[in-house]
């Protein structure tokens, strides 16, 4: 039995199950033989398999072969994959943001193991869109990769981009960033030309911006106090203005606090708590509580107070 999905020109057509429905079709249009998320992993093969109205799986079908698709509301693609009897050939991956697809995973594969291609994970931090972690592959190797991470209130950038390792001179102090401080940290990384680095702006108000110029500009008679005593102020204001506080919607009361996303679970966060969101990672939230503590929760969990 067949699904057929056909993307032309940005829409898609959808037949049912079964029968010989055919379409003209343009040569650069996409065509899938079913959805993605009818396409699970089991014992290290790939079936094709029926979903539950509630997203749980059913028993697994059999070993696939042919392409899947998944398109976002506005019938664009968000992922299409190729696979030949259980085993995956190649995908490709877009994440949504703001409506703006931006593509995080270009992969062939060999036995079902990365063998040439690229993966990009993204996050959102006060206003602004940038990669965190960026992994290259060549010959089943990986050659090339870089990623920020955060330990004793610093947050800094470090790989090995086939010459060694590296640590990006750019330092984000502290845990609580604000917009400034975040566009002096990502400006200084993006002039380490880091392969498929890039910073989306979201910020309405980009003052911080100007103002960075202006320091750099400031003539010698100000003092170095006068400057950071300023660049202290104008941060404390953003931080004022741009805080929000959410908390847990659960029936259970709680949801677990975890390490990474699916990750190892840290504490349980009741529902009675208020806390910070100061990132998004697959589907979960990265947040901030009162006692400092950060780690993820899952998005369909958070709300705001």
């Amino acid at each position: 039995m067949k699904k057929t999905i056909i993307l032309i020109f940005g829409g898609f057509i959808l037949t049912s199950c079964g029968g010989t429905d055919s379409a003209n079709v343009a040569e650069d249009s996409f065509e899938a033989d079913c959805s993605c998320d009818e396409v699970v992993k089991n014992d290290g093969k790939y079936y094709l398999s029926g979903l539950h109205n509630d997203g749980d799986r059913t028993t697994f079908g059999e070993l696939f072969t042919g392409t899947c698709g998944t398109f976002n509301g506005a019938n664009e693609l968000l992922e299409k994959a190729e696979y030949s009897n259980g085993f995956i050939l190649s995908k490709k991956e877009w994440k949504e943001v703001d409506g703006e697809l931006f593509q995080v995973l270009d992969m062939t594969y060999d036995n079902n193991k990365n063998k040439e291609g690229y993966i990009l994970k993204l996050e959102r931090t006060q206003g602004f869109l940038y990669p965190i972690e960026y992994r290259e592959f060549k010959d089943r190797q990986d050659v090339s990769h870089y990623y920020m991470q955060n330990g004793y209130g610093k947050t800094v950038l470090s790989g090995d981009l086939g010459d060694g390792f590296f640590e990006a001179p750019c330092k984000l102090e502290g845990y609580d960033a604000t917009p400034s401080s975040m566009y002096t940290f990502l400006t200084c990384i993006e002039k380490e030309n880091l392969p498929k680095f890039f910073i989306k702006d979201y910020n309405s108000d980009k003052s911080y911006a100007t103002d960075s110029k202006s320091n750099k500009k400031a003539s010698s008679k100000n003092s170095t106090d006068d400057v950071v005593q300023k660049e202290v102020e104008n941060n404390n204001d953003n931080a004022q203005k741009s805080t929000e506080y959410y908390k847990i919607s659960d029936p259970d009361g709680y949801s677990n606090l975890r390490k990474t996303p699916n990750g190892e679970i840290i504490k349980k966060v009741y529902d009675k708590e208020q806390f910070e969101v100061i990132g998004e990672e697959s589907n979960h939230k990265k947040v901030k509580l009162s006692d400092g503590t950060i780690g993820y929760i899952h998005s369909s969990r958070v709300v705001r107070k």
